[in-house]
This record gives structure tokens, sequence and C-alpha cells, in this order.
């Protein structure tokens, strides 16, 4: 209760908090961005974005209640998938396919994504993603907007709320978007400022 109060506070009056008594040090940004004009963003209410964060803590914490609780179903963008898809975990689990079209400039190129599928194969690919962020000092915030313009550039949908950044100081930055109350879509965003 105390906790969750402190995050509503938060994002009252747009500050930093530090979470000390999990198991790692975890800050969490309020700080709204700009959407670029073009860009079509649906904010979701202040409950479903708290939910969001704390769903991420228990991710990254390993909570038996999250871990078993995991969705059936993660779409992969192309950055992260292409250095997922070595793995042998994710390599021997089917997959389907997702090609993504991404504009530079004056051409587009191609490149392959995933969608895993079935409880099993998402605890995969998520115990192998959270192991990055264990024990590093971590920011959840939300995106800023050249990581909004990638996101609207390479997904087929408008841009819908809760979308997190999950970053570090050694390791990345990951995008996290979630559908109703579970992490849909995951992708590296390492390199965009």
């Amino acid at each position: 209760m105390k906790k969750t109060l402190f995050l509503i506070i938060g994002f009252i009056f747009n500050i930093l908090i530090v979470n000390a008594n999990d198991s790692q040090a975890i800050i969490i940004s309020t700080e709204e961005c700009n959407i670029p004009e073009g860009i079509t963003y649906n904010k979701a209410s202040d409950e479903n974005n708290l939910f969001a964060i704390e769903y991420l803590k228990s991710l990254i914490n390993q909570s038996q209640e999250i871990l078993t609780n995991l969705p059936d179903m993660i779409m992969i963008g192309p950055r992260l998938w292409s250095a997922l898809r070595n793995y042998e975990e994710i390599a021997a689990s089917p997959t389907i396919p997702v090609d993504y079209l991404i504009p530079l400039g004056e051409e587009t190129i191609k490149a392959d994504g995933a969608i895993v599928k079935s409880e099993l194969r998402t605890f995969y690919v998520i115990n192998l993603f959270m192991d990055l962020l264990r024990d590093r000092e971590l920011i959840i915030r939300k995106l800023n907007e050249n990581e909004l313009r990638y996101y609207w550039a390479i997904c087929a949908w408008d841009l819908e709320e809760p979308i997190f950044v999950v970053e570090t100081k050694n390791v990345g930055k990951y995008l996290f978007n979630f559908l109703i109350d579970k992490v849909s879509y995951i992708e590296d965003i390492t390199g965009l400022r």
C-alpha cells in the first residue's frame, strides 16, 4: 500500500521514485514525452500504467506469481529477435515469422521478427531476457520522441499505453508494450537516442 501511494504521488507530481525495498534499485521516471506529430498515441489510465510498472518490476525480480501468469504469446521486434533467435531454447521453439518494413530515408528495409506462442516458450523468452536486467540499476520510463518514432515506423498499429522502456547503464534499453495486463511486445532499442 505504501509503495503504491508513493507511485501515485510520483505520477501526479512527475518525480523520480527509487524502490529501495526491492531486491535491486529500480528508478521510475514519470516524465511524459512529447508525442511527435503524425503518431497516433493512446494514453492509458494512471492505474493501468502503475499496474504495468509493477508487472515489469515483478518480472525483473522473478516473482513466482508473475512467472506462473505469463502471456501465451509475445511479439518480438526485429532488433531483439536478431539477438534471441540463436538461443537454443528459442531456436527449437515454433515461432510465427513477422516481417517488419523499416523506412530508412528513401529506402525501406525488411527485417525479421517473430511471434513466440505458448506459455512455455514465452517463459524462455522472458527468462533469457530478464537475466540481462537482473542485479543492475534500472530505470523504467516512458519512451522519448526518437523511440516513439522508431516504434511507430516499424509497427502496424496505433501506439497504445502502457508502453515503457527499461534502461540499464551498461546493457541497453528495451521497449515493453502491454496488452491489457500482460507484456505483448518487446524490442531492443539500445542505441536510439
